[in-house]
């Protein structure tokens, strides 16, 4: 008799495992670039055509910062009420590549949600939800109370998502969680496609720009690939299938991506004995910016055909954030993190 309970307790065990591995709960919080085309509902449809099921909640007014939902009650309330398994972060679209305000606003708002989430959902993980850049690149300009700030003139999509990608693998690398590579999709098909994933406007995602971003999630999200599964009756099924397959290599398989933006791995930091210096695996020509936790920028220098650089530490007992950005390449590093 108590070998048949304990099959049966067993039994119990081994169901309610297999349902929570095919039940997710999932908060968005963002604006209209998870909005346009009902991202969340598209996930959902995806993960129900694996016979899996997708919980979702969403708070995306347009334009919003993630600064915003700190303090907005509807997300606070969606935080506070919610059993999630992920929370999906969507940045304002320009403010990452806008430097003032990727270190004195996305930042400071990414770790403050963070916080807000694991206080009420402590086995949550946090997701950063990495956009794509305007169509043409160009440079962008925003005023969020504290002055008008621009970011660089970028040449085109590609010099704009270089940016965009460095900063959510910054939160990511500050911050912990998992960053959703959309833009990284988006560049990939691009590059050697017809297909538009920008709407009329430049910016904005058409349907087949969600569709791609919805596949990227479900591949980091259940860690399996999107291919053959739902998508919108208005989109062939050769297109479908190519972007689930992009989907597949940028999450599952990013060695078949040929370029990333983070060169971190070229680069080795100490920060002792009154220096910060940074040695490199070949010559270094790029910029090096020396941060405040604030994203205060309070040193920068240019490195030129050397492998090692030294700065003298003047800020004692502060931490310090380095980047690097590759003058050649115009790649940019991870942010680093540097203590005494």
């Amino acid at each position: 008799m108590r070998k048949k309970a304990h099959i049966i307790i067993c039994i119990l065990l081994a169901t309610n495992i297999l349902w929570a591995q095919d039940t997710i709960n999932v908060l968005f919080l963002g604006n209209s670039y998870t909005n346009v085309n009902n991202l969340p509902q598209l996930c959902a449809s995806l993960a129900e055509s694996s016979r899996k099921v997708m919980n979702t909640a969403a708070n995306t007014p347009g334009g919003y910062l993630l600064k915003q939902h700190v303090e907005n009650t509807q997300s606070i309330n969606l935080i506070r009420n919610g059993k999630w398994d992920y929370v999906v972060l969507q940045e304002q679209s320009q403010l990452p590549s806008i430097d003032f305000y990727r270190y004195e606003f996305m930042h400071s708002g990414y770790q403050q949600l963070r916080d807000s989430v694991l206080l009420y959902n402590p086995d949550a993980q946090i997701v950063g939800y990495m956009t794509w850049g305007r169509r043409h690149g160009g440079q962008q300009c925003e005023n969020y109370g504290l002055g008008l700030y621009c970011s660089a003139d970028f040449r085109d999509f590609d010099h704009m998502q270089d940016s965009l990608s460095s900063a959510y693998n910054e939160c990511r690398e500050l911050f912990g969680g998992l960053t959703a590579p959309v833009g990284e999709a988006w560049r990939k098909v691009l590059a050697e496609s017809e297909i538009v994933l920008h709407s009329g406007d430049d910016s904005h995602p058409t349907i087949e720009g969600s569709y791609l971003a919805a596949c990227t999630l479900h591949a980091l999200l259940w860690n399996e690939s999107p291919n053959g599964l739902w998508f919108p009756e208005n989109m062939s099924e050769k297109t479908a299938s190519y972007l689930q397959k992009i989907a597949t290599e940028t999450v599952l398989e990013p060695s078949a991506i040929s370029e990333t933006t983070d060169i971190e791995d070229d680069f080795e930091f100490v920060h002792s004995n009154g220096k910060i210096i940074i040695t490199s695996k070949k010559e270094i020509n790029a910029s090096i910016f020396v941060y405040d936790f604030h994203g205060n920028e309070i040193y920068k220098t240019l490195v030129k055909g050397q492998n090692r650089c030294e700065i003298n530490d003047y800020w004692v007992n502060m931490p310090v954030i380095i980047r690097i950005k590759d003058d050649v390449t115009n790649r940019e590093s991870r942010c680093k993190m540097l203590f005494k």
